[in-house]
């Protein structure tokens, strides 16, 4: 949503927060009979998968120290 071509799987944890909080808003603002929010949900799915999977990995490093 922001316009970046960085895929979710190169993003940090603070990028995907930030791009989570564009889409919510942008799911915020539009209409509910709009054909393009079912499109942003999926894409908001993938962004909060991605933003499960960098948080496991950091969890995961913090118990291996």
């Amino acid at each position: 949503m922001t316009g970046a071509a960085k895929p979710y799987c190169d993003m940090s944890i603070d990028e995907l927060e930030a791009e989570l909080r564009q889409l919510n808003a942008h799911i915020r603002r539009s209409p509910a009979w709009s054909a393009h929010l079912g499109a942003v949900e999926d894409i908001r799915r993938d962004c909060e998968t991605w933003l499960r999977r960098r948080r496991a990995e950091l969890q995961g490093q913090s118990n291996a120290s």
